[in-house]
């Protein structure tokens, strides 16, 4: 079962370690939402567009024969929208400035998410 309270307290922190981050959200890996921080309007576009990311990331690791992918990264016009795993049962959806919208950036937050996962489970 998700641990909503660790899962939002990671991306607050994350959010706090990352000030870029323009907006966050979470969903289950069905594509439900489950909380963000951006205004209404942008987090219906954001989680919609994070599980349609998931979905498409999920279809390329299968056609390439590979495990669950960790992220995928799209940048459209001036942002860059990051997807990444957390556990096996939410994914995190990120808005960032397009120049942010590299592999590097997306190690770096599945690297923090590794930290996180090891000191305080998102499943319980």
């Amino acid at each position: 079962m998700i641990n909503q309270q660790r899962a939002w307290l990671f991306a607050e922190q994350l959010q706090h370690r990352m000030p870029e981050i323009e907006n966050l959200q979470l969903l289950t890996v069905d594509g439900l939402a489950m909380r963000g921080s951006c205004l209404r309007q942008d987090e219906d576009k954001l989680s919609a567009l994070s599980a349609l990311l998931y979905s498409g990331a999920q279809q390329l690791a299968d056609c390439l024969q590979e495990e669950n992918p960790k992220g995928l990264i799209v940048c459209i016009g001036v942002s860059a929208y990051v997807i990444a795993q957390l556990g096996d049962e939410l994914v995190l959806g990120l808005q960032v400035p397009a120049d942010l919208g590299h592999p590097q950036f997306l190690q770096t937050v599945c690297q923090l998410i590794g930290e996180y996962e090891q000191s305080s489970p998102l499943i319980h």
